[in-house]
């Protein structure tokens, strides 16, 4: 009866894992379950010996990704169905080839050891996070939703991206997965008693690698400023217009600008020193179009706060994805080009080799990429010195290495203006939140988020949310403005900014490791070809 169900078992465990994964993240945001999400494809593993056919021990992990990613990132396919689909069926195979090496790793029979066990649950965890290293960074890259992700509102564990970023929480949740699914097969072979029962260190360990993490991050939310100078302040204002997108009725770019106006009419009644407009909301180049300059003119003219903002930007036959930082009394304009295009919403990836790229996106226009980060130096008119802020637009802030070369230039303060509402009231804002706000922890830098339709937020320097923008208990798909303050201390040098994703170390000295057992046994394997045969007995 058992063999029976053994066949449906080797996609059905895998599948459940790739379901747990889409419960840890926004909407659902069951952080919990990212600990043991990849047990049951792990348990799965026993069920039958390796096969010499790579692709049947594959398809068991590629399901696991389809519903990981198929799960997560749907939404995506308000803009670009077909897009979506293809995205998602090529990101799927990271996780898939994941699984096809622990297949290869994973142990069969007994014994299981404390020390074999955390050997595999490092070695596993570091080839999870080669391959989430790679599909944020292959073809512009993708890294949305790492498994470190799900740990976005868990503030004392979030600190850990301090130390080496996403990935670095990424690797601790795979290895404690690991080691968990190995307790479970150990401690059935010794009830079994097909082995002997010893303690299990490799299980301590791995929740004692938690523990200590949670512990140092609590101490890293409330930090010692005793002696250390006055926080510095900064007042906002950040204005959610709630423009419907549309490619093929598109809003009007008058009724646009007369809602962004309206809107800042009232929320200039705070006295702020920043206002904060979003990602461009419709494709309209404002200092180009004619409406859109004069009314900027006379607003700027006669306003006492800085005012930061989207907009299409067109230069010499090229069209930017831009951010624009309109001083008090019409000061001097300074601009920022978006560096990271997102694929298949603001370009063609290989459009010209691959013309059918073309018809994937819903645009005729491809964007021009700006050539590096930039700093926008804000103003403040009570004389205290300027606040140096550092403009990411849209899925920049999703990005960790970006970040790292945007602090280099050592801003104050990070600000996200995004347009999510292509996405409606899908989970895709949410998730861009989770994503996004692990870069105020990582660079120890506050982040102030506007976006179009949501979410609206400032994010102090542990990640923490001081404020957010809500509407009757809800955050997106909502009109309005959020005023308030945001305070910060001077930003310390983090591990993570100082060296980046060095936990990467770690894949590389595996792949090194194999490399020389490769060379190894093919100069065993030489020197037995060339060592003359042993003479039979008696043929002398």
């Amino acid at each position: 009866m058992i063999r029976m169900f053994r066949p449906p078992l080797r996609y059905l465990l895998p599948a459940a894992s790739g379901l747990l994964l889409v419960a840890a993240f926004p909407p659902w945001n069951q952080a919990w379950l990212i600990w043991v999400a990849l047990i049951p494809a792990l348990l799965g593993l026993l069920l039958e010996p390796v096969s010499k056919d790579w692709k049947r021990d594959l398809a068991p992990g590629y399901l696991m990704g389809l519903l990981y990613f198929g799960g997560t990132l749907w939404w995506i396919g308000y803009v670009t169905f077909a897009g979506t689909a293809l995205l998602i069926l090529y990101i799927a195979l990271y996780p898939a080839f994941w699984f096809l090496m622990a297949r290869r790793l994973w142990p069969m029979e007994p014994p299981y050891t404390s020390i074999g066990n955390l050997r595999l649950g490092a070695e596993l965890a570091s080839w999870w996070v080669a391959s989430e290293w790679l599909r944020g960074t292959l073809f512009s890259g993708f890294g949305w939703d790492g498994l470190g992700v799900a740990l976005w509102r868990n503030l004392p564990l979030l600190q850990g991206a301090r130390l080496g970023g996403v990935l670095f929480l990424t690797w601790l949740i795979v290895f404690v997965n690991v080691i968990g699914a190995l307790t479970l097969v150990r401690f059935r072979h010794e009830i079994a008693r097909t082995q002997k029962m010893r303690p299990h260190f490799d299980f301590g360990i791995a929740l004692f690698a938690v523990a200590l993490l949670f512990a140092w991050g609590v101490r890293q939310i409330w930090p010692d400023r005793a002696g250390t100078e006055a926080p510095r302040t900064l007042r906002f204002a950040l204005v959610q217009p709630n423009i419907p997108q549309s490619e093929t009725n598109p809003f009007p770019g008058g009724e646009s600008l007369r809602r962004h106006l309206e809107l800042t009419e009232t929320a200039a009644l705070a006295n702020p020193q920043l206002v904060i407009w979003p990602e461009a909301p419709v494709a309209v180049a404002a200092l180009v179009d004619p409406g859109y300059a004069n009314a900027l003119s006379a607003l700027t003219a006669r306003a006492d706060y800085s005012l930061l903002m989207g907009s299409m930007d067109f230069v010499k036959g090229h069209y930017f994805n831009a951010a624009f930082l309109f001083p008090p009394r019409q000061g001097d304009l300074q601009v920022y080009a978006k560096n990271r295009l997102v694929p298949f919403g603001e370009y063609a990836p290989f459009a010209d080799t691959i013309p059918l790229m073309r018809k994937l996106v819903p645009f005729d226009i491809d964007f021009t990429p700006g050539i590096a980060p930039r700093v926008l130096t804000m103003e403040n008119k009570d004389g205290s010195g300027g606040i140096k802020l550092a403009p990411m637009i849209c899925y920049e802030d999703t990005l960790g290495f970006y970040g790292r070369r945007v602090a280099r230039l050592n801003p104050d303060v990070l600000v996200n203006i995004t347009n999510d509402g292509w996405f409606k009231t899908s989970p895709g804002a949410a998730q861009h939140l989770a994503n996004a706000l692990f870069r105020a922890v990582e660079l120890d830098r506050p982040l102030l988020r506007c976006g179009n339709s949501g979410v609206t937020a400032a994010i102090d320097q542990s990640g923490r949310i001081v404020s957010l923008l809500t509407v009757e208990g809800r955050s997106i798909g909502v009109t309005g403005f959020l005023v308030g303050g945001i305070a910060w201390y001077p930003a310390k040098t983090t591990p993570y900014l100082l060296y980046g994703d060095w936990i990467l170390i770690l894949p590389a000295l595996a792949l090194a490791r194999y490399g020389v057992l490769w060379i190894l046994r093919r100069k065993r394997v030489s020197s037995v070809e060339r060592s003359p045969e042993t003479p039979k007995p008696g043929s002398i």
